[in-house]
């Protein structure tokens, strides 16, 4: 499959980065952003996206030469208003977002419109029990609504 981008998550060791990066992973996210793995992911060349929830989160991230991070939890932090509020000093840095937390598929087109966000991330595609449970036409079928969603979106 040479036109999949394989990401890998939820990175919190550096365990699990070197996993992910040794196992052929093209990205990695993390819901915080830790030091440590930052600086790992860095001098191992692996392209990691930690989480940002303030905009100390983000000037730190920014400090690291990261231009593309995950906004977590961003429902529960205040949704696409927040994240546009958030953004606004840091413009003219060209950073983009990858929401995710509480994205479904009624509040995804907000997301999607939004300049700043690159991709979208969300679990009622494949959940752990829909996928536990071998589900594979459900979580096709969630993948198609939200492809179809997303088209529907004029930037």
């Amino acid at each position: 499959w040479p036109d999949v981008i394989l990401g890998a998550g939820t990175i919190l060791t550096l365990d699990h980065l070197r996993s992910a990066s040794d196992s052929g992973a093209d990205f990695g996210v993390a819901p915080g952003l830790n030091d440590k793995i930052v600086e790992e992911s860095l001098k191992i060349g692996f392209n990691f996206f930690p989480g940002i929830a303030t905009p100390t989160e983000i000037e730190k991230a920014v400090g690291y030469g990261i231009k593309n991070m995950k906004f977590f939890p961003a429902e529960s932090l205040g949704g696409i208003k927040y994240l546009k509020d958030i953004y606004a000093p840091y413009a003219h840095l060209k950073i983009k977002f990858n929401p995710t937390g509480g994205i479904n598929l009624q509040n995804l087109g907000d997301y999607i419109k939004f300049e700043a966000v690159y991709a979208v991330g969300g679990t009622w595609i494949a959940g752990r029990k829909t996928i536990s449970e071998k589900r594979w036409d459900e979580i096709r079928q969630n993948a198609i609504n939200a492809v179809s969603e997303v088209s529907k979106i004029k930037r």
